[in-house]
This record gives structure tokens, sequence and C-alpha cells, in this order.
């Protein structure tokens, strides 16, 4: 307990002598993690909007006008037996007129359509959603009893696309700050070392290790790592919760990452970097410089 004490009190010496770049080191990591936790919101919130998307799929078939009852309820029982096909629902078409003009009542529509120009129509569910194309282009070929099919395939694999995108230009991005913050850190560090250099030689000296000599500027590279983790977290909290508000009152319908437990698991990966960080960079700049001080 002495010995940390010890090493937490020159830490905060050699942080004091070298403030300018310690406080230029703690900056460039809280924006390295801000930026990597942006990615990782991002990233996550992507992932949950592409799952959000693909359950609400669903395959419309408008039907022929030409149908009767009795081939209007054959086809449903043939799509029924369809591969991958869960549920084949029947929407009446003045069911879905009434309901329409019900959901959007302020474009006074009776104005405008004297006639129901919506046809009969299906809504199918699948078992498995990533079927959702090969189904609806089979459903389409049947052209004697199909009008149009439409589905959102190819909507859910664009934005799973794109979340692949951002997850790897953001793991990228976080690769180069993560090296840029690095580097600055290991040059603190050895500005701290050189400012000490007659200090650790005369500790050298008198029989002390160089572990016990590498404890303090060790201390003060996790000490760099938590100051930069806290400032990114709370920067990070900040904006997310103003952001979150201000999305569900503009979009109220688009999911958004709002789980404590997952906003939690981000600020613990970038805390737990944070620290790796300033430990790793002070390791390395410790192991060089220590080689060449006598």
């Amino acid at each position: 307990m002495s010995y940390l004490r010890f090493f937490l009190f020159e830490a905060c010496i050699g942080i004091k002598r070298s403030f300018l770049m310690a406080f230029i080191t703690v900056c460039t990591m809280a924006f390295s993690l801000v930026m990597l936790g942006v990615f990782l919101m991002i990233s996550f919130n992507l992932s949950q909007l592409s799952e959000y998307v693909t359950s609400k799929i669903e395959i419309r078939v408008f039907l022929k006008e030409t149908l009767t009852v009795r081939e209007v309820q054959q086809f449903q029982r043939e799509l029924q037996q369809e591969p991958h096909v869960d549920s084949v629902t029947f929407v009446n078409r003045d069911r879905a007129w009434r309901q329409f003009k019900n959901d959007y009542e302020s474009l006074h529509l009776a104005n405008y359509l004297d006639q129901n120009p919506l046809p009969h129509m299906f809504k199918v569910s699948l078992t498995d959603n990533e079927f959702i194309i090969p189904v609806g282009e089979q459903i389409q070929n049947r052209r004697q009893k199909v009008e149009k099919v439409f589905y959102g395939g190819d909507v859910a694999g664009r934005i799973h696309q794109f979340s692949k995108f951002i997850r790897w230009f953001g793991l990228g991005l976080g690769s180069v700050l993560t090296l840029f913050t690095l580097l600055i850190i290991v040059n603190t560090i050895r500005l701290t070392i050189m400012s000490r250099q007659t200090e650790i030689s005369i500790m050298k000296l008198v029989g002390a290790t160089d572990r016990f000599i590498s404890g303090p500027f060790l201390i003060e590279g996790c000490l760099f790592g938590v100051f930069g983790a806290l400032f990114s977290v709370a920067f990070l909290n900040s904006v997310y919760v103003f952001g979150t508000q201000f999305v569900l009152q503009k979009m109220p319908f688009v999911p958004v990452l709002l789980e404590a437990s997952e906003m939690r698991s981000v600020y613990v990966i970038l805390g737990i970097l944070g620290v790796l960080l300033g430990v790793l960079g002070a390791r390395i700049s410790v192991s060089k410089s220590l080689k060449v001080t006598i």
C-alpha cells in the first residue's frame, strides 16, 4: 500500500511537471475514445434498426380484379403450402380502403376519389425473412392471378450492408486514432523520464530495480487513460441523452437504442480501452527509456 501511495505521488509530480503535454494527451485520448464510442453506438443502433425492419417485413400480394372468390381461396391455399411461408392473410379491398381513409383522414380522400382504387390483397408472412426475395419473386411469376407484389427485403439488406460498412469504417478509424493516441502517450511519458534522468540514475545507483522505477510512470499512463475515458463517457452520455430525446420527438417510429445495459457495455469498453492504452503507452516508453538511462 505504501508503494502504491508513493507511485501515485510521483505520478502526480510527473503530470505537474509536464502539465501541457499531459493535458494534450488526455484530450487526444478522450477524442479518440469519443470517436470510437460514436461508431459503436451507431453500429448498435443500425443493427437494431435492421432487426426491427426485418421483423416487420411482409409480402403484400395485390390480386387481379378478375379473380372469383373460389379462385382467391384456392390461391390462398396454394401460397400457404409454399416453402418458408408461415401465414397468408386475405385483406378485403373495402376494409383496406376504410382503414386507409381513417389513417389519413386529414387528406380528405373522398373529395378526390369516388371509387375504391385498392385491389384485394394477401399479406404473406414468412418463417424466415432471409427468403423474402426468392419467395416474392416466385409469387410475382404467377401473373395470371397477381397484379403486383411488394416486399421490403432490399431495404433491410441495404441497412444491414450500411451497418457493416459503418462498423468496419469505425474500426479502421478507431485503430488509427488509437495508434496516434498511443504515440502521444509514449512521447509524454518519455519527456517525463528525460526530465528526471538524474533522479533515476541515483535510484539505480542505490539499488532500485527497473520495476520500482517504472511504477510511477505506469501509474501516470493509467491516470491518462482513466481521465480520458471519464471525459469521453461523460461527453457521450450527454450527447446520447440529448440525441435520443430529439430523435424520439422528431421520429418516434424509429427504434433507438435505449437499454441502459447496452450503453453501459459501450462505456465499459471505452474505460477498459483507455486504461489499457495508458498503461501500454507508458510501458513502451519506460522499457525504451530505462535502457538508455545510466
